[in-house]
């Protein structure tokens, strides 16, 4: 038999953005800008954008979002746990971070363990 050779990694995908933060940031951006130059169009799904609130944190590598009305509506076909009571979204890139939040909303450190208290 013919030894194989290993292959190369092939390159990262080129893109116009750092990360998947800041392409998300220009797009909401943009959604809101478009917006502004069709103020007073009769279009509901723009007048829904118009109200989008976020936030990003380069720091932490998170973006903010408030729930629109519609993804609240959205959110009623699943299980109410899922939509947060403040309605807000806490999105992340860092995958550490996220590994963690899934991690502890599992009841489990991030090490694995599970949780304990102590005079339960």
């Amino acid at each position: 038999k013919a030894a194989t050779q290993p292959t190369a990694a092939p390159p990262p995908p080129t893109s116009l953005f750092e990360s998947d933060l800041p392409y998300c940031e220009a797009a909401l951006h943009q959604l809101q800008a478009k917006r502004a130059k069709t103020a007073g169009a009769d279009d509901l799904l723009l007048a829904r954008v118009a109200h989008l609130r976020f936030t990003v944190n380069a720091d932490s590598e998170t973006l903010t979002l408030d729930a629109p009305d519609d993804l609240v509506a959205r959110y009623s076909y699943l299980p109410p746990e899922v939509l947060p009571d403040s309605r807000r979204f806490v999105l992340t890139t860092n995958r550490q971070r996220m590994s963690e939040a899934i991690a502890e909303s599992r009841g489990r450190s991030p090490l694995g363990r599970p949780y304990t208290t102590c005079g339960g």
